[in-house]
């Protein structure tokens, strides 16, 4: 497995087409890829990479070459997990309950959160959904020591480009609605969302991290 350089050409050219004024992160998802794609991804000028399996993430961070890079953990993890999470990863894109933002306010190293919402109503698929979001928002502002800086969500699992640009519109809007909610510690500038087959359609929504795994280093094996 090996990074694509034109293909991050490509992403870099869509975002300067869709996306001119707007900061957009490129988090190169490392899921099942080898340290030595990910020196190559660096080499490249990625600076940001995303995992979902903490103990394999951790078996790729013990490597001195990957310190320079961003991390983001992206996906659910079980509470009791959340404390080597939160040492290891710079950013958490799933924060979907209570209970994990109380168990993430007691630590003593905070990542910056970004709350998941299943924009598109998928029932498989974890995320706050639309109309809990204003509420858990307001919960939160209890826990003044968590760094929330914006919204995720993931694409619904279809062709249609209206249905995925949709769910990609949803996340802006609930964005531009809670804004009423920010403070200190509830920051809503980011938006994460499009992956390898939609990050398009994500930018013309407003999108400023795109997760791209599949189109960077090819088809995973796990």
């Amino acid at each position: 497995m090996s990074f694509s350089i034109a293909h991050l050409n490509e992403i870099q050219q869509a975002i300067s087409a869709l996306a001119p004024q707007r900061n957009v992160r490129i988090i190169a998802v490392t899921k099942t890829v080898g340290v030595e794609a990910i020196r190559e991804a660096r080499a490249a000028g990625i600076k940001d990479i995303g995992e979902n399996r903490l103990q394999e993430a951790l078996n790729k961070f013990s490597d001195d070459s990957l310190t320079s890079l961003e991390r983001h953990f992206i996906g659910p993890i079980q509470s009791n997990k959340l404390k080597k999470m939160a040492t290891a990863f710079h950013w958490f894109h799933a924060l979907d309950s209570e209970k994990n933002a109380v168990a993430l306010s007691k630590l003593e190293h905070i990542p910056k959160i970004l709350i998941q919402v299943n924009s598109s109503g998928e029932p498989q698929k974890h995320g706050l959904y639309p109309d809990q979001l204003a509420d858990f928002l307001e919960k939160i502002q209890k826990y003044p020591d968590l760094q929330i800086k914006g919204l995720m969500t993931i694409g619904p699992n279809t062709d249609d480009e209206k249905a995925i640009q949709k769910s990609f519109r949803i996340l802006r809007e609930l964005q531009e609605y809670c804004r009423r909610f920010e403070s200190e510690s509830i920051q809503l500038q980011e938006l994460s969302m499009g992956m390898s087959h939609d990050y398009p359609l994500a930018l013309k929504e407003g999108a400023t991290m795109l997760r791209i795994g599949t189109y960077l280093f090819g088809e995973r094996n796990g």
